[in-house]
């Protein structure tokens, strides 16, 4: 039955190296589903309407997902496009997340992962959400989605350091642009753009982050709302925002 989560449309547990290219995947409970398999390549997959999860990677590693595509998935379930559980060392990279119940793409508990180049737009959560250390989020275009990028603890997997969140484009969140929430440490925000967010383009909330070179325009709130005591690396403007303050304990041009 499509509410079991073991009707999976293109399964691989254990298999390293493996393949898995071209074609659509839709009406199973996960599309594609990858289990503690190491070196795996997911290329040019089409994942719609499965019941729960796009594409599933749970406990693998250096394995890539590129030019692949989750829309409407987890409709009645609240179920994000893409997932990565407890999986490290993995390459997301120029792939499309649209219309998915949950988030476009979640990283729970996982470790040294590259984001690049993907497109998300309008899930009524966030666009990427981060639990984890040392990911990078770079060159992604989130658009209309609920949130923007988040950096936040979703799980009991650990401390939430060393995220770099660089050159994103988000527009349009519901919500704020990008966060980093109190538990998230020693997380980078470099020359990102935001706009039209209806509240806080930036929200920064853990002191040890640091903010270079970032842009806000015409956010509903402040651009940038930083704690006290928060990394200022220079460069950061912010202009025609909601607050006439434009930015709080950072400084802004």
């Amino acid at each position: 039955p499509e509410v079991e989560f073991c009707d999976t449309g293109v399964g691989n547990d254990f298999d390293d190296r493996v393949t898995i290219k071209g074609g659509r995947v839709r009406d199973f409970s996960v599309g594609v589903f990858i289990f503690e398999a190491r070196r795996n390549r997911l290329r040019g997959l089409s994942t719609f309407r499965n019941t729960f999860i796009g594409i599933l990677l749970i406990r693998s590693a250096r394995s890539v997902v590129k030019g692949s595509s989750a829309f409407r998935n987890g409709l009645t379930t609240d179920s994000p496009g893409m997932l990565l559980f407890e999986s490290h060392h993995n390459r997301i990279a120029h792939n499309r997340m649209v219309g998915n119940a949950d988030v476009g793409l979640g990283l729970e508990g996982s470790d040294h992962n590259h984001i690049l180049h993907n497109r998300l737009r309008r899930h009524p959560l966030d666009g990427i959400v981060i639990d984890g250390r040392f990911n990078e989020i770079a060159r992604n275009r989130v658009i209309r989605n609920g949130g923007g990028i988040l950096i936040s603890k979703v799980g009991n997997f650990g401390p939430i350091v060393g995220n770099v969140v660089r050159r994103n484009y988000v527009r349009g969140s519901r919500r704020g642009g990008i966060g980093v929430d109190p538990v998230a440490r020693r997380t980078l925000l470099k020359r990102n753009l935001v706009v039209g967010a209806a509240r806080d383009g930036i929200f920064v909330l853990n002191r040890r982050t640091k903010l270079t070179g970032n842009r806000v325009f015409r956010n509903g709130d402040l651009g940038i709302q930083a704690v006290p005591g928060v990394i200022d690396g220079g460069g950061n403007v912010a202009r025609h925002n909601g607050d006439p303050r434009q930015c709080v304990n950072i400084i802004c041009a």
